[in-house]
């Protein structure tokens, strides 16, 4: 599941990033106000949202390291926390991108 979502979230940060309109919208800044303050509305409504699944890995890696004795594989508990948090980060940057080019 999480190369499968690696594969997407890169496949539309090639998008974002081969794309020409998209990397002249990102030179040029936005002609109306109403605009940026959707997309700082929209912006700030993800990260709210995506905030609790990023503790949530980061506190299962924090669980995995502090307490490995109660695993067979530690290292397998820390890298589930650590692929969701890495997943989740990269989903907001691609999405942070997105609504800068649109």
């Amino acid at each position: 599941m999480v190369t499968c979502q690696v594969v997407l979230l890169s496949f539309m940060i090639i998008e974002q990033f081969t794309a020409d309109d998209s990397l002249e919208a990102l030179a040029e800044p936005s002609s109306s106000v109403t605009t940026v303050v959707a997309r700082f509305i929209c912006a700030l409504i993800m990260h709210i949202m995506l905030t609790s699944e990023t503790k949530q890995g980061l506190l299962m890696m924090k669980y995995a390291t502090n307490h490995h004795w109660k695993f067979r594989n530690w290292q397998q508990a820390f890298m589930i926390g650590l692929c969701q948090t890495f997943v989740l980060i990269t989903c907001e940057f691609v999405n942070l991108i997105i609504l800068c080019t649109n």
